[in-house]
């Protein structure tokens, strides 16, 4: 299991990004000559600090936090030492947030500097890309891989026009929020999509390939800078066709990628995605080869495609052919050309990278994968959600003239395919496991189920009222681990028939009230766990206010010292290493984090307390014990592909959920060293 130790252990060696970097852009830079890209030497002048172009956007995979973003100068889906990148905010832009009118690159606030994307390119196209980070439609961290391309001189006739805009105004904001779409850059599945498209192949045309038709016939750049999102809030007809398309799309992309992600390194625990010249993930490959698939004149879904997503209008005698055309000529050909293309990236990486023996043992686990039953059925039932959730006249919880009534559908629709792709990678569970998945999207998919109506009445609670405080519409719901406990529910029973609307209630987090100021600056964090029943682990974390109280109560610098434990190979122990940083309170409250350190983003949530007692002992560090009688914090934490429920160390006072306030920050790895309780 690839976990926050496994990561600790390589970067101790070498750091994959610039330590540096993590509040800049790495000092080597990049130039642009003839088209050719050259690598900035050590004897190099970096660029004037005033050449610089600044590119600013919006990363919508649900709006993802702290997103890594960088610019793949060697398109080659990996961030190289010498490209720039930075972090998205709490809200998903980078560089510039026209909610409050800030300019990351240019507030003189040392903390902005990790917001801020730079780049010394002045003419032609560049290519941004977006990765990790927390979905805050869904809550859940985000594992893929989402692209835009665009040209330099449209981000910098586009900023001007964006920083004359102002920040967000109070009451309508109508006309402030198409003046944003206009200037500026959305990364989205769609544009991840648009980017791979040849350029005969138009995105509606893809969309009615996909049986998800549109009337619109606006051109493909407002289609793909409008944010859809914001759009649901306003009854806009487009932003609503968009909303579903890119959640249909994501949600099986993402399907696809994991598995194949955990095939490219599960024969070798040496392996990372993201490193040695691995591509973060499979999903650049998946969007191209479904590019390819929608593109293709062979493929072709009814003349009627069975859902207009504009008039949220269903054909139901088309819905059996077309689940037959999705199952014959989108999954499985999609799964195979994904795989081709996946397997021939990881061929052209550089020799010195990865040896050929690697690359020949991972090309070999993909094509294992051609064909799979489970993988194809899991990425069907993402369309047949879609119908069944945006079918009007399968919708029998709001009134039909209520304005919300749609939106509500298309949120309740987005959290229903949330919910089956956190536990993805069905390829590689237990015949039990996979089945109960398999069970549990048809029971998703099926018109009316609990679930989902649950989901689209929460929605329409949050639609009628909206929370003030944030700009986006966050579910304060652990889908990941809701989703566990339905699965543990199928396999003990075999179904959900006893689910009824009333026992529905998805895993909240829980709710700490801002108003009695940080639960998190100040004070520190000790976890422990165990993972794959040997590996043994501890985490103190340090929330520091930020070095010039510029962020405010929900941020700031973070301290990490991590000891970890093998007893099977004693040699993979640390005693103590030191990771600095830096933290957020993601989607408007305090429970969720997002923790940046060296190279790495774990998100973590607090899920409540568990006593002693209620704490398996296979999960509790030898020399960590709980007490029985004591409560101690809950918490569940994403690093890359995995999760992981952990509890405090120490007990839960109050409610604090084991937080003790600290006396002094670790300065080196021999503080942590004392620190740290976990002994061999």
């Amino acid at each position: 299991m690839r976990t926050i130790f496994q990561m600790a252990r390589k970067f101790s060696l070498s750091l994959v990004i610039c330590v540096s970097a993590l509040t800049t852009a790495c000092s080597g830079g990049e130039d642009q000559q003839d088209g050719q890209l050259l690598s900035t030497t050590s004897t190099s002048t970096p660029p004037a600090v005033n050449s610089l172009t600044m590119v600013n956007g919006l990363v919508m995979n649900g709006y993802l936090a702290n997103a890594l973003v960088w610019i793949d100068l060697k398109d080659n889906g990996t961030l190289d030492g010498f490209e720039p990148f930075a972090y998205t905010d709490n809200q998903g832009y980078f560089s510039y947030n026209p909610v409050s009118g800030e300019n990351y690159c240019r507030s003189g606030q040392e903390a902005h500097k990790r917001f801020c994307l730079e780049t010394s390119v002045t003419k032609g196209d560049v290519i941004v890309r977006a990765t990790k980070g927390v979905e805050l439609l869904s809550g859940e961290s985000f594992q893929g891989l989402i692209t835009n391309k665009v040209s330099v001189a449209s981000i910098l006739e586009h900023f001007d026009t964006l920083s004359s805009i102002g920040p967000k105004p109070l009451g309508d904001d109508q006309l402030w929020q198409q003046n944003v779409n206009a200037s500026l850059i959305k990364i989205s599945p769609l544009s991840s999509l648009v980017y791979h498209l040849p350029e005969d192949t138009s995105l509606t045309a893809a969309l009615d390939n996909l049986g998800l038709t549109t009337t619109s016939s606006v051109d493909v750049e407002t289609l793909t800078s409008d944010d859809y999102i914001a759009g649901l809030t306003k009854d806009s007809a487009s932003s609503n066709a968009l909303f579903i398309a890119a959640s249909t799309i994501s949600g099986m992309v993402d399907v696809i990628s994991s598995n194949l992600d955990e095939a490219a390194v599960s024969g070798n625990k040496n392996l990372d995605l993201g490193i040695d010249g691995l591509p973060v993930s499979s999903a650049d490959m998946v969007y191209a080869a479904l590019a390819e698939v929608l593109s293709s004149a062979s493929f072709n879904t009814p003349s009627n495609a069975f859902f207009n997503i504009e008039q949220s209008t269903a054909h139901d005698t088309q819905i059996e052919t077309l689940s037959k055309d999705v199952s014959n000529n989108l999954a499985n050909t999609l799964l195979e050309k994904a795989i081709d293309k996946f397997a021939h990236s990881l061929l052209s990486v550089d020799d010195d990278k990865l040896v050929d023996g690697d690359k020949q043992a991972i090309v070999n686990r993909l094509n294992q994968l051609k064909g799979n039953t489970l993988i194809i059925d899991q990425t069907n039932g993402i369309f047949t959600i879609t119908h069944s959730h945006i079918n009007e006249n399968n919708d029998t919880q709001a009134s039909d003239t209520d304005a919300n009534n749609t939106q509500a559908r298309l949120l309740g629709a987005n959290l229903s395919i949330n919910l089956v792709t956190t536990n993805d990678k069905i390829a590689f569970q237990s015949s039990n496991k996979a089945a109960a998945i398999i069970t549990l999207v048809e029971y998703l998919a099926a018109p009316q189920n609990p679930i989902s109506e649950a989901f689209t009445q929460q929605s329409q609670d949050k639609l009628n009222s909206p929370d003030e405080n944030t700009s986006v519409l966050s579910q304060n719901i652990d889908l990941f681990s809701f989703n566990d406990s339905l699965i543990a529910t199928i396999e003990d029973d075999g179904n959900l028939s006893s689910l009824s609307q009333d026992n529905v209630e998805p895993t909240a987090l829980v709710d700490i009230d801002d108003n009695n100021g940080s639960i998190w600056v100040n004070n520190a964090l000790s976890l422990s766990g165990v993972h794959d029943q040997n590996e043994q682990g501890q985490v103190i974390a340090f929330f520091n206010a930020d070095i010039n109280n510029t962020i405010g109560a929900n941020a700031g610098e973070l301290r990490i010292c991590v000891a970890y434990i093998n007893p099977k190979d004693p040699k993979d122990n640390i005693t103590g290493a030191l990771f600095e940083g830096t933290w957020s309170a993601i989607g408007g409250n305090q429970n969720r984090l997002s923790l940046v350190a060296e190279g790495f983003t774990v998100q973590m949530k607090i899920l409540g307390e568990s006593l002693g007692r209620d704490i398996s002992s296979e999960q509790q560090v030898n020399n960590l014990q709980r007490l029985p009688s004591e409560s101690y914090g809950k918490f569940s934490f994403t690093l890359n592909n995995d999760s992981a429920i952990w509890h405090s160390d120490d007990s839960s006072i109050n409610e604090n959920y084991g937080l003790r306030a600290y006396t002094k920050l670790p300065e080196n790895n021999d503080d942590c060293q004392t620190m740290l309780r976990l002994q061999p």
